[in-house]
């Protein structure tokens, strides 16, 4: 229980001002500061919430805990500084909000940090660990003790100031290394300098100021205007990261594309297709594969040179692709060799309409007036003509297929 001692004890500083508009003219004075708090305390919740959602799904949980800091420095501050009377009167809970919030700072600040050191340090993570829990259960014990038991609760004040020293230094050593030799993020290592300075100062202040229950108007100040660039830090911070991350994925897309792309037509290259046969001989689905062979390439090149045959097969390279895009993988073997995998029976209705379209739009091809005559041969082959299929027999048989079919046009030539 209280005692009269204690009634008298840490009294604040008391300002007398006229009772008429106090708070309209505090409102005034603070205008600022009341704002700047405000957006901590909102955007604090705001951020708390998004980065709850996060969590769950296992990304970015360090905006929970930036958050949650951010809204228990603007709670602070507004009550530290009597503002909060400007939007509730009650004096007995504004202080209550008051101790509350201090007395839980240092637990979203450990958090972040077991958030970003090593995972191998393990005496340094199992102290953070139990630190969190020991500053969580003191304030629970604190509150039940200040609404049950009437505890004044400035006679716990200096002990947390002891507890917050003790946290502040492990944060110092922990994060030693990333702080001084920017290991990883320099962002990040300035966010956590920030965060052993935005709470060293006011806690130095308390100490040493003269008047025992209350501190200097430049730490209460740095305490907001810190924990703003704390967050503008780690949001570009983050920016920069997805970026990066970004970039290396397309980077990553265009290495592939070059890959498997052959550079001349834009389709698919051999190594492509080497990939997707692998992937049906360890598979179970039924396929069928249509092999290819642009004829009188050769006649092409020696008649009109290498630029027409060119010409030649990137033309037939876009009738392929139109043909049989959208339920194949189209291939370029090398010179005129081409096929086409697709994942369906060789007998679906599907593919010979797509066969059909091919040659519709060879002689539509034709008939455009080039100096060169497109045609090819072709032969299919299914993966449910084979007792143990295997991608290398069903392409020989396609390809023997076709090459059946190429000699047959050879002997209607006229020319």
């Amino acid at each position: 229980y209280m005692n009269r001692q204690d009634s008298y004890e840490n009294i604040r500083k008391i300002d007398f001002v006229d009772g008429k508009d106090a708070e309209a003219n505090l409102a005034s004075k603070n205008f600022v500061f009341i704002l700047l708090c405000s957006f901590l305390v909102v955007f604090g919740m705001i951020i708390s919430l998004i980065g709850a959602m996060m969590s769950r799904k296992g990304r970015y949980p360090q905006f929970l805990h930036i958050g949650c800091y951010s809204f228990l420095i603007g709670l602070y501050v507004l009550s530290s500084r009597y503002l909060l009377q400007i939007f509730n009167p009650n004096l007995l809970v504004n202080t209550f909000l008051e101790y509350f919030s201090m007395f839980l700072l240092p637990t979203p600040v450990m958090l972040y940090s077991l958030e970003i050191i090593s995972k191998k340090r393990k005496i340094f993570r199992w102290y953070m660990k139990i630190y969190v829990m020991a500053d969580i259960a003191a304030t629970v014990v604190t509150v039940i003790a200040y609404f049950f038991y009437d505890f004044h609760l400035n006679r716990v004040s200096g002990y947390y100031r002891v507890f917050m020293i003790m946290g502040l230094l492990s944060l110092f050593i922990a994060n030693f290394r990333r702080i001084f030799n920017n290991v990883g993020d320099k962002l990040r290592a300035s966010v956590l300098w920030v965060l052993i300075i935005n709470n060293t100062i006011p806690l130095l202040s308390f100490v040493l100021s003269k008047n025992p229950g209350g501190m200097s108007d430049l730490p209460v100040y740095l305490m907001p205007v810190g924990n703003i660039y704390i967050i503008l830090a780690l949001l570009f911070s983050y920016l920069m990261n997805y970026m990066k991350v970004f970039k290396d994925d397309v980077e990553r897309q265009v290495l592939l594309r070059m890959a498997y792309t052959d550079p001349m037509t834009g389709l698919y290259n051999r190594a492509k297709s080497m990939e997707e046969f692998e992937k049906l001989d360890n598979g179970s689905e039924a396929y069928c594969v249509v092999w290819l062979d642009l004829n009188y390439l050769k006649r092409t090149n020696d008649r009109y040179g290498h630029e027409e045959g060119d010409m030649l097969i990137t033309r037939f390279s876009r009738i392929l692709k139109n043909a049989f895009d959208d339920i194949g993988t189209v291939c370029r073997m090398g010179g005129d060799e081409f096929c086409v995998i697709i994942k369906k029976s060789m007998n679906d209705i599907k593919i010979k309409k797509c066969i059909n379209k091919m040659l519709e739009l060879i002689d539509e091809d034709n008939k455009g007036g080039h100096k060169h005559f497109m045609q090819t041969s072709y032969g299919i082959a299914g993966s449910e003509e084979f007792d143990m299929p295997k991608t290398d027999g069903v392409c020989s048989r396609a390809d023997e297929r076709m090459y059946e079919i190429k000699v047959k046009m050879k002997a209607q030539r006229t020319d």
